[in-house]
């Protein structure tokens, strides 16, 4: 299962979410938990100082980082996941979710999230499979 940003910023914080124990029973029994680069980048990114950045680092050391095996066509998938969303009349928010999508639906893996844009993208996709997540 691959999880995103939205939950691990969450999970770093200590926060009590559906979602983030969700990953935390997961991580419990032994489930493979993966990330891709860009939620590595995103999460690095909230980083306030130096010393926040090496504890990030740090905290995601042991999160496996999945690879795409040719980029060019998941970013061509990305592409075309924006465009289906905004043919249906929706807009994805921040384009690189696509990416993050197109690199699930690549590595055939699950997507863990708590951000509405894969909810925009999986009404259109069928190939990105959400984890469901119970209600609070």
């Amino acid at each position: 299962m691959i999880v995103d940003t939205s939950v691990w910023v969450n999970a770093l914080r200590g926060s009590d979410t559906p979602d983030t124990n969700l990953l935390r029973a997961a991580q419990e029994v032994g489930k493979r938990i993966a990330i891709v680069p860009m939620i590595y980048q995103e999460v690095l990114q909230g980083a306030k100082d130096e010393s926040g950045f090496k504890r990030l680092e740090q905290q995601l050391s042991s999160v496996p980082i999945e690879l795409v095996a040719d980029p060019i066509v998941t970013a061509r998938l990305a592409a075309s996941l924006y465009l289906k969303v905004r043919q249906s009349g929706e807009t994805v928010r921040k384009p690189q979710d696509c990416l993050i999508a197109a690199s699930c639906i690549h590595l055939d893996l699950p997507l863990l999230h708590n951000d509405r844009d894969f909810d925009k993208i999986a009404a259109v996709e069928p190939l990105l499979h959400i984890v469901p997540v119970p209600p609070p």
